[in-house]
This record gives C-alpha cells, structure tokens and sequence, in this order.
C-alpha cells in the first residue's frame, strides 16, 4: 500500500438544505469526503463560510426522518443524499441568502 497516495479515495454524497418550515433552500450540493472523516467535520468548513454552524442543523437520508448522529461516518454515505433541516428561525434567513 502507497501511503502518499492515500488522500486520492474520497466518497461523494449529496446534501438538500430544508428551513424549519420544511421549504427546499437551494440547490442540492455535492459533497466529497475521505476516509474516516464524520458527518460533521465534512460539512462544517461549507457552512461557516455562509456564517452558519452544523449545529444548526440536523443530518438525516432522504426518505428517513431518524437523524443520523454527528460522529456518522461520510464513508456510509457514499452516492446517498443527505437532507439538512434548519432548526432556527433567525438561520433560516441566513440559509436563504446563502444558497440561491
């Protein structure tokens, strides 16, 4: 195994933002992540460059309402698309600014 090659396998997995009304924000994301790296961490970097944090937000697949927990490993969600649902009022206008 060449160890300086290991950063060249990333996963994607693609992310909707919802506001608390449950109204689609945006456009649906693609994310990459690498090996090992949790759900949080991958898309928190994204998220404070619009001035919002993840904890702002729950994580769950499409067509679940189970939240997936913040330590989730990226590497289960390849190829999955994951919805992002707004838990703040005063976010939720922050949200829209930023992804239209």
């Amino acid at each position: 195994m060449d160890l300086n090659r290991k950063d060249e396998y990333c996963n994607t997995f693609y992310v909707e933002y919802y506001d608390d009304g449950e109204c689609r924000i945006g456009i649906t994301e693609e994310v990459q992540s690498y090996p090992g790296q949790k759900l949080r961490d991958c898309l928190d970097r994204r998220l404070r460059e619009h001035g919002l944090a993840s904890s702002d937000f729950k994580f769950s697949l499409e067509n679940s309402r189970k939240p997936l927990p913040d330590n989730y490993d990226t590497n289960l969600l390849s190829g999955r698309k994951i919805i992002a649902h707004g838990e703040s009022e005063s976010m939720n206008w922050n949200l829209k600014d930023c992804f239209n």
